[in-house]
């Protein structure tokens, strides 16, 4: 599929009454030149969801009652009313022993890991992994989709545009990474062009290897993206392969945001939404956007700063660092789409 969109944890907290077909699982579908979500009964909807709940009594009729559509975190807690998601983490090869199955090793934190998608085993390794993660879950009606990473080092350790060819460049002659570039390169000089191009490459492998290996194993649930590093999480390049292979392109975003001014600090300085929506319609060509910021729902409390936000002094945290807003200010953030 080549139809792409931006999701990011935290979508709108409304539904759209207009109705679809029923066709049984979620899917994205335009109408009158917008791009919707569709519930499996054929209602379109916009998507509202928590990362991570832990199982209490109470949980899901608590996120019901503010709005959510969507959870992540404890099996318990699905199949009672929201969607969910799934997260495979193709990355996992960057946890082995051996260095050939990555381009760099993860070290346990985000941003860290990049697996070797050269290598001549990384397509049946994504394999197994879908075999076994998605073939249960491609009857699941409440699946909304799949995540296939989160936050992969698509820079190396340099320059986004750059960076992952020199990193590669580093490689022992013998690491198969490092074997692609050089036969990728052959006898030209490494300018700009070249570099780029060598991104492009790794990114293409990389998306369709393992999106065909989630569509073999499972072709009935949405592909949801890698979860890029924020809005420079990677080339524009890479933007542009993701919206190519996946039917949403996902990132992870930590804002400060002014409901007041109605705009938000990201890695384009303050821009207003609409710059924000346009910026990403850019990178993805002329397929649609989806916007939303993830953020901590936080409790009551004197507010004490936090990195560039603010957060209650006796915050319940639950995520990133985004500005905290207090429960009765949480429905105006979220009906804004912030």
């Amino acid at each position: 599929m080549n139809r792409a969109h931006i999701l990011v944890a935290v979508i709108g907290c409304f539904s759209l009454m207009t109705t679809f077909a029923a066709e049984g699982f979620y899917r994205v579908e335009r109408q009158e030149g917008r791009w919707r979500m569709i519930r499996p009964d054929g209602r379109a909807e916009t998507v509202f969801g928590v990362s991570h709940v832990d199982y209490a009594p109470g949980n899901v009729a608590r996120l019901k009652s503010w709005g959510f559509t969507n959870l992540g975190g404890d099996r318990r807690l699905y199949h009672q009313g929201l969607s969910h998601t799934e997260f495979l983490g193709f990355d996992g090869v960057c946890y082995q022993s051996d260095a050939d199955r990555f381009i760099r090793k993860a070290t346990g934190g985000p941003m860290t890991a990049m697996p070797n998608m050269f290598h001549p085993a990384f397509a049946a390794f994504c394999d197994d992994l879908a075999a076994k993660r998605c073939a249960p879950c491609r009857d699941d009606r409440d699946l909304l989709g799949y995540f296939l990473d989160n936050e992969l080092a698509w820079w190396g350790t340099g320059a986004l545009d750059e960076g992952l060819f020199e990193y590669v460049r580093t490689l022992p002659e013998t690491h198969s990474a490092r074997k692609a570039l050089e036969t990728f390169v052959g006898g030209r000089t490494a300018t700009h062009a070249v570099k780029l191009g060598f991104l492009a490459l790794a990114a293409e492998r990389y998306f369709a290897i393992t999106t065909q290996a989630v569509r073999r194993h499972d072709p009935n649930h949405l592909i949801l993206g890698c979860r890029f590093a924020g809005m420079e999480g990677a080339h524009e390049t890479v933007w542009r392969v993701a919206a190519k292979y996946c039917d949403v392109v996902s990132f992870n975003i930590y804002p400060f945001a002014d409901l007041e001014r109605q705009s938000v600090c990201c890695g384009l300085g303050e821009r207003t939404m609409t710059e924000v929506f346009d910026y990403y319609g850019r990178l993805t060509g002329e397929t649609p956007v989806h916007f939303g910021v993830e953020f901590s729902r936080h409790g009551h409390g004197a507010f004490v700063p936090v990195g560039r936000g603010t957060a209650p002094a006796d915050a319940d945290r639950t995520g990133g660092g985004g500005r905290a807003v207090r429960e009765d200010d949480a429905g105006l953030a979220l009906g804004r789409g912030v």
